[in-house]
């Protein structure tokens, strides 16, 4: 039941020496047999410092000091019992006590030596209290310390940033609440904090949430190790001097999700997954290297065998680092990428010939918050199926990945959409080579149509070497329409003829508005007047609700006949300030109104209304599909039709179109007009190099010398 929690370098005199300090974490339940559990265990650990909830207090509603032991806790003119206490085992270490700070539910102190000084905070948050008072006090205790913090305690809220497998609101403001605060969790979530058995029947919870203060984990010297519990006294923390975290790792045989190369084999190996997890550590250079290696030995027609991961990366860069946990047949291989900056920014799986263990996802879930670079998920070539993608939208909200690549991994139900449906940032999608027929494809389409969450986040969309025929691109062009955000899309290797590219082209010039697609703009606009009205309507009451406080408080200090004064100016002048107001507050807060079909984007024109067409769409692959020479008109009206239509940024038009691989002559008069269209609007787009003073001074000196 250890649980590191930090690391310092302690000094003693002009020496360095490990000393370590061990930090624990119970819940006492207020039994005298636990508390005296808690002295024995401090003996025979070593333990420092307890941060203890509940303890026994008897009749005398304190916890009674004991020998060897110094309790720090609320002071006897506090009413109520002691829920929260500090006990110093530790007799060299020097306690600054803090009473103004200090409650029956929340004890802060300090301790120090002559080489460091940390706050600790050990607090109980009652199940059946509202927890916003608590974290008010704990942000203005927070605020008023300025030193290295640490505080543990039980919270009585569940939330999945410290393993819980749900999340209710009391977690959801304190995740919010240490946010704000700058304060990084601890917890592991691997087993839960709370393990106890009552009447034959075993009740479990993670609701005990040890933090520290974010910059305590970002020094070079100062690292965070984390080992697990089984019962409710579930952390210890130690503070100790410098040594290398793998150190820690062989040592403890405990990785932390900062550790992610280890923690994700260790917490899989903990879980008895159906897989065996081998990771492989790469720098971003090297990856991004091997990728273009890779690539151009696919062009040249030499296709490589999936060869697993490690037997690439052993000989390629000394830096490479590998870590196993298990026994498992069947090994899954993870390449972890690392920028610069020694941030992870990549995880992929590739060459799986098997369906990986959900519990990895798991895994993966309780890295997230460590690891805010990474931004990449890739799978190729297997180890996906239906339950992974479903795990992996579960993650997405929570984390900051933004690119997604499925390639060469086909599902049999084929439900990539989920990964559209929630509001999440995904902004790069690649299902090249995944089996995507045409109803697969509506439903990927249906979720980044306008109005989806995922039609203002997404602007890659990778769909080469599919079965989509022209039944699916129709639905793309009916997407197309309306959708601002799409700027690439890849269709080369599927099977759309003249007819399907027809609706995608046409979408990128001008068109006329559908019956539907009227009635539709007009109930999005109803909509949006509906709900500014109600958030007008909030914003004015809330507007009158100051000004009728502020007036009540001028009446109670200034003499009857100033206030009879002020009631005869004119309500009109007021009143409309106060509606000015409103609506200034309305539009932040809902903004204007935003339609592909409305303002300058339509066209009023012999009685109808037609569309711009789709001016932000600026680059299509196309190639090796059933093309003609049909196609090839059809794509020259539309970029001479965007090279005339006045544009303003971001619209760009068609920037480029690859047509390789068609049903279509090599050259033509056509093709000449499209690469025409297509470099001047490179070139208008293209920024042209200013001619600076310091340049113009060069010349003439230059100048000067040659007459010389």
């Amino acid at each position: 039941m250890l649980w590191p929690a930090q690391r310092l370098r302690i000094a003693e005199g002009t020496q360095r020496v490990n000393v370590p300090h061990w930090v624990a974490q119970a819940n006492l339940q207020r039994k005298n047999l636990a508390t005296q559990e808690l002295l024995v265990e401090a003996q025979s650990r070593r333990i420092a410092v307890a941060l203890v909830q509940e303890p026994y207090v008897g009749g005398s509603r304190r916890m009674k000091s004991y020998v060897g032991a110094r309790v720090f806790q609320a002071s006897e003119g506090n009413e109520g019992i002691t829920k929260a206490a500090i006990v110093v085992f530790n007799p060299d270490l020097n306690v600054i006590q803090h009473p103004g700070l200090t409650t029956t539910n929340i004890a802060v102190a300090e301790v120090q030596t002559e080489a460091w000084r940390v706050a600790l905070i050990s607090y109980y948050f009652e199940p059946n209290q509202p927890i916003e008072p608590y974290l008010d006090q704990l942000k203005q205790i927070v605020g008023t310390l300025k030193t290295d913090l640490i505080l543990g305690g039980d919270a009585n809220a569940k939330s999945n940033w410290w393993g819980s497998t749900t999340t209710d609101s009391r977690g959801e403001d304190f995740v919010g609440a240490l946010h704000e605060l700058d304060l990084h969790v601890l917890n592991s979530g691997v087993l839960p904090t709370f393990d106890t058995i009552r009447g034959n029947i075993r009740y479990t919870s993670h609701v005990d949430v040890t933090a520290c203060i974010y910059k305590m984990l970002r020094s070079e010297k100062e690292r965070v190790l984390m080992l697990t519990s089984t019962n409710r006294s579930n952390v210890l923390g130690r503070l100790s001097v410098d040594s290398d975290v793998h150190e820690d790792v062989q040592g403890s045989g405990i990785p932390t999700p900062l550790q992610f190369d280890a923690f994700i084999p260790w917490v899989c190996a903990q879980w008895c997954a159906s897989n065996n997890v081998l990771v492989t550590k790469m720098n971003q250079e090297d990856y991004v290297r091997q990728d273009i290696r890779k690539s151009r030995i696919f062009r040249r027609g030499r296709h490589k065998s999936a060869a697993p991961l490690v037997g690439d990366h052993h000989g390629s860069s000394g830096s490479d680092k590998v870590f196993e946990y298990g026994m498992h047949d069947r090994v899954v291989h993870m390449k972890t990428v690392y920028n610069n900056k020694r941030k992870l920014v990549e995880v992929s799986i590739s060459g799986c010939p098997f369906k990986i263990s959900r519990k990895i996802i798991h895994a993966f879930s309780l890295c997230i918050s460590f690891h805010s670079a990474w931004n990449r998920l890739t799978f190729r070539r297997g180890g996906l199926s239906d339950e992974i993608i479903y795990e992996i939208s579960k993650l997405l909200p929570h984390s900051h990945i933004t690119e997604l690549c499925f390639d060469d991994s086909s599902v049999c139900q084929g439900n990539y959409y989920i990964l559209l449906e929630i509001e999440a940032q995904v902004k790069y999608l690649s299902l090249n080579r995944c089996k995507i027929n045409d109803a697969v494809c509506a439903k990927i389409i249906s979720c980044i149509d306008y109005g989806c969450p995922s039609s203002e986040s997404l602007r890659i969309l990778e769909l080469a070497s599919n079965d989509i025929t022209d039944v699916g691109a129709k639905r793309i062009g009916t997407m197309l329409r309306k959708n601002r955000t799409l700027l690439h899309l890849n269709l080369s290797g599927n099977k759309i003829t003249d007819k399907g590219f027809e609706a995608i082209i046409g979408s990128l010039k001008q068109f006329a508005l559908t019956t539907q697609e009227q009635i539709d703009m007009k109930s999005r606009k109803i909509r949006y007047m509906q709900n500014r009205a109600i958030v007008y309507n909030r914003c004015l009451e809330e507007l009158k609700q100051g000004k009728s406080e502020d007036g009540e408080s001028t009446i109670g200090k200034k003499n009857i006949f100033s206030v009879k004064r002020m009631r005869r100016k004119s309500k009109r002048i007021l009143d409309e300030n106060l509606t000015a107001q409103a609506e200034i507050m309305t539009t932040a807060i809902v903004g204007d109104f935003k339609d592909p079909y409305c303002g300058d984007n339509v066209i009023n024109q012999d009685g109808y209304i037609y569309s711009k067409g789709n001016l932000i769409f600026s680059s299509l692959n196309i190639a090796y599909n059933d093309l003609e020479y049909q196609s090839i008109l059809k794509i020259r009206d539309v970029v001479t039709y965007q090279a005339e239509v006045e544009k303003v940024l971001p619209e760009t038009g068609l920037i480029r179109i690859t047509l390789d691989g068609n049903w279509m002559p090599p050259k033509c008069e056509e093709l000449d007009v499209i690469d025409a269209c297509l470099k001047k609007v490179i070139s208008d787009l293209t920024p042209t190099p200013r001619k600076t003073r310091t340049s113009s001074l060069i010349r003439k000196l230059m100048s000067k010398t040659h007459t010389q």
